[in-house]
């Protein structure tokens, strides 16, 4: 053993073992104070991300409660749009039947004034042409005083025929 002691290498290593031994011992309190730090500033970190995913969870739930309020407000608005729709398209499509109906009054009440007009007509130009046919034949077959008292009766019978057919 006296050899070791006597070795110079073996006192560096005592030295270097006792230098380890001291710095080590500053070393571990300002290790384990720099781990302790950056643990409580992860674990700060960590509580602010879950906070922090809280808040988004938060706003996420809130967002689709939004979401779906909006999308059940667009469908009622939808569904009050296609109603008033519905309702616009009825309402139109009386006013179309009124209108139509009454063009179609106005169409056939026109047609019947000038069926009744072209009636009048052809009765008037019957009895001239029935008056002008008796007047010649009876001209051509009588004298004239006699002619003309068959005339007058004929023109009132012909007058009282067209009066009673016009009613």
């Amino acid at each position: 053993m006296g050899h070791v002691l006597e070795n110079p290498e073996t006192w560096v290593l005592v030295a270097f073992v006792i230098f380890v031994a001291l710095v080590s011992k500053k070393a571990w309190s300002f290790i384990t104070t720099s781990l302790d730090e950056r643990g409580r500033r992860i674990g700060a970190e960590l509580e602010e991300a879950a906070r922090l995913r809280e808040d988004a969870q938060s706003l996420l739930s809130e967002y689709q409660r939004d979401h779906r309020g909006l999308e059940q407000e667009i469908a009622r608005t939808l569904e009050r749009a296609r109603e008033e729709r519905d309702s616009l398209i009825s309402v139109a499509e009386g006013r179309l039947a009124n209108q139509l109906a009454l063009k179609e009054a106005q169409a056939e009440q026109n047609l019947l004034h000038a069926e009744a007009k072209i009636i009048e007509e052809i009765r008037s130009k019957a009895s001239d042409f029935t008056i002008m046919a008796a007047r010649e034949l009876i001209g051509r077959k009588t004298d004239s005083e006699k002619s003309s008292a068959l005339i007058d009766k004929a023109i009132n019978e012909v007058g009282e025929k067209l009066s009673a057919r016009g009613q």
